[in-house]
């Protein structure tokens, strides 16, 4: 009697194993992009650090150490009339491109300044981080972020705009179009409020990586992201006090 007891519970756990979606089977044993398990696929983050600086300096570095091979998104945010340009190197000696670099609202007599750049394949073991601006200001911040499960390259075209003081509450990034279903969506927004903390909150599907809140002291501004699994045309969009602003996006694939 035991055994046949044995027999028909077996047959029974069978029964419901078979009856229950592939995709539910498979989600159990290969996390989806985003995840961070062992065996993880697709886009993901793995960690970022931020450093900021009040003092009138041409260059700022943060600590981070990546692992060789996975890619590094950084964002430098500077906030000086005088500023046109904004590099991005390593203690690793690896080669960075730039996605865009976009003065706020009032234009390139605008008071800040976003950027975003990248790089695939790091080596070389790097700690270190460094955005170089072409003058010395004051009021800088440099966020660094690691991915692992990109194959390389940008997925639509990076932009930035900017908006000016009294045009609402709401930043919004240009329109991005993914021409690859898995890809990592990275924002950045930079407003030129004064408050302790700020306002820059995402909406949608954005959430926040990394964020420098303290307007009194340098402004502010934030790294934001969405991961994806689908083609299509997606926006950045961020509710901020209302003030100069300046948004931009990028696809990493």
């Amino acid at each position: 009697m035991r055994k046949l007891q044995t027999i028909v519970i077996a047959a029974l756990l069978l029964s419901q194993s078979a009856s229950l979606p592939r995709q539910a089977l498979l989600a159990q044993r290969i996390p989806g992009p985003g995840g961070t398990g062992a065996g993880a696929t697709g886009p993901r983050r793995i960690s970022s650090a931020i450093a900021s600086s009040t003092s009138n300096v041409s260059a700022l570095s943060v600590s981070y150490t990546p692992s060789n091979g996975n890619t590094m998104a950084v964002a430098c945010f500077s906030f000086g009339a005088t500023v046109t340009s904004a590099t991005v190197t390593d203690n690793g000696s690896n080669s960075y491109t730039s996605l865009y670099f976009r003065a706020d609202g009032i234009g390139n007599a605008g008071n800040f300044r976003s950027a975003l750049s990248y790089a695939n394949t790091i080596a070389g073991s790097p700690t270190s981080f460094t955005c170089t601006w072409n003058v010395a200001t004051i009021g800088h911040v440099i966020v660094a972020v690691e991915y692992a499960g990109l194959v390389g390259g940008v997925t639509g075209t990076a932009a930035a705009q900017g908006g000016n003081a009294g045009g609402g509450t709401t930043a919004s990034s240009p329109s991005i179009t993914t021409t690859t279903a898995a890809a990592v969506l990275i924002a950045t927004v930079a407003t030129t409020s004064s408050a302790n903390p700020c306002t820059l909150s995402p909406q949608g599907s954005f959430s926040v990586v990394q964020a420098q809140l303290n307007g009194a002291s340098i402004y502010c501004g934030d790294v934001q992201e969405q991961i994806v699994s689908a083609t299509g045309t997606y926006q950045a969009l961020t509710t901020i006090n209302n003030l100069n602003w300046v948004s931009g996006i990028a696809g990493l694939k």
